[in-house]
């Protein structure tokens, strides 16, 4: 159909170390438009039918976050992003509230971050963002 459009999209995929207490209650938590300034969705990857360590106990404990297209479309510039790394902070911040995840210390690990959920014991190890 000619109105049919598309929206740019950018993701957040962030990884817990097994075995961390990671609360969140919903596998996939959707956002009504105008609800979070950045996030539309959060989805517990490893929650999914099928996989393995959704308890986080056998593997990391992975989550997939999408952008709202609003925020998308501030920081795409054709396929890429103005700053990448801003907005991973960006996002795995408001990812971790949204989580109720207090974040103690902070180190750069392997282009992602390790953060240890300071109420939690939850330690993130990873986190990388995509955008199309």
């Amino acid at each position: 159909p000619p109105d049919l459009g598309s929206a740019g999209a950018v993701v957040l995929l962030a990884a817990f170390a097994p075995g961390s207490p990671v609360p969140g209650g919903k596998d996939v938590r959707r956002f009504s438009p105008g609800e979070h300034p950045i996030i539309e969705r959060i989805v517990h990857d490893t929650a999914k039918p099928g996989r393995s360590g959704g308890d986080g106990s056998t593997g990391h404990d992975l989550w997939v976050v999408h952008s709202t297209a609003e925020y998308a479309e501030r920081h795409l510039v054709g396929e890429q992003l103005d700053d990448a790394e801003a907005v991973r902070r960006e996002m795995t911040d408001a990812f971790l509230e949204n989580l109720e995840v207090e974040t103690g210390g902070e180190e750069e690990s392997d282009g992602g971050e390790a953060r240890t959920g300071a109420c939690t014991g939850a330690e993130l190890i990873h986190t990388s963002v995509m955008a199309w």
